[in-house]
């Protein structure tokens, strides 16, 4: 296998949402983020808009990170919803950090809105952020790094309160519909971290996460961004094997092919963003945890 992230991982659109999608629904972008039946009509709209066989939700990654108290603020510019300001400024804070409630806020009107996709007979996808990632929308990068060093107990506590709560959200998802599970850890990036704290923090968390859903994972997938999936490989938390596919269909069809395979719980080492391209050589890429 000789496969190069940056020749994979296409990264998110601009706009969280396109313009042409609110343009011809009529729906204002902030209740496309707030409002089950909005964000539904909309994810809808996107599938058909980017020619694709699943509807994602939501369209932003703050979700997680505003169920734990984060601020957030709507954005013209990307139709989308950024986070306004850290909640922590100190690693000491970190342990005021609980787990959040799944029944109320913007979580509870995505899991809706996964029953109310699945319900009108749609593939969908919950696009969900690595609890080292959440972290860095809670805190400040800089102030994780730095407490790293002497406070990594706290930092360690906190990242287990955040992987426990993302695995009931991923849990909840799934008995409300879901059939894929898109993963990403952009912030937890082993490029960006280091080897060593990818594999006492980033890396191990996902790896954590993932086992623990494994029983969990019937008739449907765990698909890992490739900037994720590559150096959890490289890292020795998990194998790819090679699994052919039909030729001249798009790696969105071939995501749906194998949601029934039971031997195939976890797939990786391409990018859902592309789930409209024909997949090259016919291969996709199930990874087994080690």
């Amino acid at each position: 296998m000789n496969l190069h992230i940056d020749s994979i991982c296409k990264g998110e659109r601009m706009e969280q949402i396109p313009a042409s999608v609110l343009n011809e629904t009529g729906i204002y972008f902030g209740d496309a983020h707030f409002k089950k039946e909005y964000m539904a009509v909309v994810s809808e709209k996107i599938k058909e808009f980017d020619k694709k066989c699943i509807c994602h939700v939501p369209f932003s990654v703050t979700v997680e990170a505003e169920a734990f108290g984060a601020g957030v603020r709507l954005d013209e510019y990307s139709n989308g919803i950024l986070i306004d300001g850290f909640k922590y400024s100190k690693i000491e804070e970190l342990s005021e950090l609980y787990e959040f409630d799944l029944d109320k806020g913007r979580i509870k009107e995505v899991l809706d809105c996964i029953e109310i996709l699945n319900k009108r007979g749609n593939i969908v996808a919950l696009n969900i952020e690595a609890p080292f990632t959440i972290l860095t929308l809670l805190i400040d990068n800089l102030t994780i790094y730095r407490g790293l060093i002497r406070q990594s107990d706290i930092i360690y506590n906190a990242l287990l309160t955040i992987q426990n709560s993302i695995r009931k959200y991923i849990i909840r998802s799934l008995e409300k519909g879901a059939r894929i599970i898109s993963y990403a850890d952009p912030s937890g990036d082993i490029n960006i971290i280091g080897p060593e704290i990818y594999k006492k923090f980033s890396g191990y968390m996902s790896y954590g996460l993932i086992k623990s859903l494994e029983d969990y994972i019937d008739n449907s997938i765990i698909h890992l961004c490739a900037r994720t999936s590559l150096p959890f490989e490289k890292s020795g938390f998990c194998r790819s094997t090679p699994v052919e596919i039909k030729k001249d269909i798009t790696y969105g069809e071939a995501i749906c092919s194998v949601l029934d395979e039971k031997n195939i719980k976890v797939l990786g080492h391409n990018c859902i963003n592309c789930s409209n391209e024909i997949v090259k050589d016919s291969i996709i890429w199930r990874l087994d945890l080690t």
